[in-house]
C-alpha cells in the first residue's frame, strides 16, 4: 500500500488497517525536508513533522518502507 500522506496515517488507522487485514506494509515517500516536503505535497511545514511523527508511531505495528527523494532545488 502507497500512501501519498504519511500524515494522515495514525497510530489508530495503522491498527485498523492491520486487524481488518487490508495490509500489513506501507510505503511513505519523504520528499525533501520540511520546506521541500510542504512545497510539493502542497501542504504545511507542520505536516512534515507530524509525518514523521507518524512513522515513529507506527512503527512497530506496520512495515515501513520509507522512499527518500531527492533533487537539486
Amino acid at each position: 500500500m502507497k500512501l501519498e500522506q504519511g500524515r494522515l496515517l495514525t497510530k489508530e488507522l495503522a491498527q485498523e488497517l492491520k486487524e481488518l487485514h487490508v495490509t500489513d506494509e506501507v510505503v511513505i515517500p519523504i520528499d525533501g525536508l520540511a520546506d521541500t516536503y510542504s512545497k510539493l505535497k502542497g501542504c504545511t511545514e507542520d505536516d512534515f513533522y507530524k509525518t514523521i511523527q507518524n512513522i515513529k508511531d507506527i512503527q512497530d505495528i506496520l512495515k515501513l518502507e520509507l522512499h527518500i527523494n531527492i533533487s537539486e532545488a
